[in-house]
């Protein structure tokens, strides 16, 4: 059964509103005035609020408020019932956070359905994110163990083969490199974790995002260069690359620059052909507000995502895994997109199987 608090100060509607909720199988909770409502929610978490606006003491937008900051109550569904019903009284609601808005005098239909469709959205959302939880699960489940053992493997049969060949100087050098590259590809596993976890950190900070966007304009063209070539000779395919770039000023760090086009170079390597071009491009363009950006596309012939993969790019998530036998967890393209995002940017994706694909970066830019 679920559960609607009904926050209202005058007693013959509250009780009104309760009658009409219990005829249809929910349970009703009244509070007569905000504070009380306020109180209820966070002691017994209901299914949904109904709240009036005009109230003594604290009203009906002071209680949205009030919830939205705590995270026991801030995803409960809560609509607005109240007398104020222009349009910009329910602009306003709609703006603090409300998910509906009824203007009394309202009918027992009227609210029972404005009720039953947003708890029927309230469970496609947890429906949808029990699903991604499993996902990302599975996709832990898979990769991780992978991941880790690969290069500790590598370690210690490195250090076995040492002991038996400490008389071969040649043999122990090679062993020797082999223990370096697996120890390398184990310490750049856990670097890309930490870096994850502290943008996701980051992207909770509204203090430290005001303070990111307003970093130090600069030109990144000598650094968008050279960290693609960088990547691509790892591959032997510096002569695949393509470039044409405008000038611009970015506000996206350099370290931070680096990071995006590294994770996005080694991609379309990884997912493309030898000998098949890769270009990247960078525009300056500007939009309908007159906001300044330049824009980045990094475009390979592959095998290309479907239109689920791309809407599914995530932590852990890493496509067809098992046909391309690829290293990695799946977090370069999710780290990437949320330092674009971080920096007040964007990363789209197109892609058309066996054919092109398309990874445009779009971050905020001056003059040149």
């Amino acid at each position: 059964m679920k559960t609607v608090l009904v926050i209202e100060d005058k007693e013959i509607v509250r009780d009104a509103i309760q009658d009409w909720l219990e005829e249809e199988g929910f349970q009703a909770v009244g509070a007569s005035n905000g504070t009380l409502g306020i109180r209820l929610a966070q002691e017994q978490v209901p299914d949904l609020i109904l709240c009036d606006i005009l109230m003594p003491g604290t009203d009906g937008y002071a209680v949205l408020t009030d919830l939205r900051q705590n995270p026991v109550t801030a995803t409960i569904p809560f609509i607005f019932l109240s007398v104020k019903g222009t349009k910009a009284d329910v602009r306003y609601g709609m703006e603090l956070g409300a998910d509906d808005y009824l203007t009394k005098p309202c009918t027992a239909k009227e609210l029972i359905s404005a009720v039953t469709s947003r708890l029927d959205r309230q469970a496609q959302i947890q429906a949808q994110s029990q699903q991604q939880l499993e996902t990302l699960r599975n996709s832990i489940a898979f990769s991780l163990p992978h991941e880790f053992r690969t290069p500790l493997t590598g370690i210690l049969t490195g250090a076995d083969l040492l002991r038996v060949l400490a008389n071969n100087p040649r043999e122990v050098l090679e062993v020797a490199n082999a223990i370096r590259e697996s120890g390398e590809r184990l310490y750049g596993l856990v670097k890309k974790f930490l870096l994850y976890v502290e943008l996701e950190m980051m992207k909770r900070d509204s203090e430290r995002l005001q303070e990111l966007q307003m970093s130090s304009p600069w030109n990144p063209l000598e650094v968008l260069q050279s960290a693609a070539l960088r990547i691509a000779s790892r591959y032997n395919r510096e002569r695949d690359l393509q470039f044409s770039l405008e000038r611009a000023k970015i506000f996206l760090p350099e370290e931070r620059l680096i990071r995006v086009v590294e994770e996005l170079v080694d991609n379309a390597c990884k997912f493309s052909d030898a000998d098949t071009l890769i270009q990247i491009t960078g525009v300056v363009n500007e939009s309908m507000n007159e906001t300044r950006y330049y824009i980045i596309n990094i475009v390979n012939q592959s095998q290309g995502l479907t239109l689920e993969q791309i809407s599914a790019i995530g932590a852990y998530v890493q496509f067809n895994r098992r046909q391309n036998e690829q290293q990695g967890t799946g977090l370069g393209l999710s780290i990437t997109r949320r330092i674009v995002e971080l920096y007040g940017g964007r990363l789209t994706v197109s892609s058309v199987l066996n054919g092109t694909t398309n990874i445009q970066v779009t971050l905020p830019a001056t003059e040149p």
